[in-house]
């Protein structure tokens, strides 16, 4: 299988956050800029030695080239460069971008940067109608569920079918969590 042979030919090598909650002073964009160079120098390198960088749109500054706006914002030409957005499987998905137009040749060292600030820049009501609009406009939005509620309910049907119970989906969480924090 091609993943396993993928597996230790890659790693994250640098890693940064940006400020969270209400920042009025920076813009959604200007907080990917700010991880971009912070995670480019926690990984000893500089822009001049990545190629690649995968953003994510921001709902607060919707770009619709995301990572070229991000990237000229720096005067940094990458040879590739492209948005991404998934929902809540983003940022693995980005990930898995990036090691795929490295093993194609399309890049040697990739950033991927994220970051938002909706608390910042929209009020709850907008924040709302951002996250009750990713649904189907004709069974879905006119409900209103957000996407915490699809999850939800995709939980939900999973205990359905599978038997999962609560505890056993706090197990995942307290896990994954464990993870992060004894990463240095």
């Amino acid at each position: 299988m091609r993943s396993q042979a993928l597996r230790g030919e890659y790693a994250l090598v640098g890693m940064a956050e940006s400020a969270v909650g209400v920042v009025p002073d920076k813009s959604p964009r200007e907080l990917c800029v700010e991880v971009t160079l912070n995670a480019v120098k926690d990984a000893g390198l500089t822009l001049a030695d990545c190629d690649g960088l995968i953003t994510c749109n921001a709902f607060a500054e919707p770009i619709l080239y995301h990572a070229e706006a991000v990237a000229e914002y720096l005067g940094w030409q990458p040879r590739h460069c492209v948005t991404v957005n998934t929902g809540g499987g983003t940022t693995f998905m980005a990930i898995n971008m990036a090691v795929a137009a490295i093993a194609a040749g399309m890049a040697d060292t990739i950033v991927v940067a994220m970051a938002d600030s909706l608390r910042s820049f929209m009020t709850r009501d907008q924040a709302m109608v951002v996250q009750s609009s990713s649904g189907h406009p004709h069974y879905e939005q006119p409900y209103g569920p957000t996407v915490p509620a699809y999850y939800a309910l995709i939980a939900r049907a999973h205990m359905d079918r599978f038997g999962t119970t609560e505890a056993q989906f706090a197990e995942a969480a307290v896990s994954c969590r464990s993870v992060g924090e004894s990463t240095p």
